[in-house]
């Protein structure tokens, strides 16, 4: 039997402000390994209310399994063209 994945809060600083999404994994660390660019938060920072949460989920949420989407794969691509 697997274990269910829980939903991670991640935001990616990209230096003059940051992309928030939802990733689902096992564990922080599990997503921290495939997208090492990534502020893995175990849970929601005070600053967040459950709507503005809802928002994030909603604008983006993807399984750390899957194929990466949106900003997720563009920051994978940049990766893969930085020396």
């Amino acid at each position: 039997m697997t274990a269910k994945k829980a939903s991670y809060l991640v935001c990616y600083d990209y230096g003059q402000g940051g992309l928030w999404a939802f990733v689902k994994g096992h564990s922080a660390q599990e997503i921290s390994v495939r997208y090492p660019e990534l502020m893995v938060f175990p849970e929601a920072p005070p600053f967040y209310n459950q709507s503005q949460l809802n928002i994030i989920a909603d604008a983006l949420t993807v399984d750390v399994d899957d194929e990466p989407t949106g900003w997720l794969k563009e920051m994978v691509e940049q990766r893969k063209k930085t020396p």
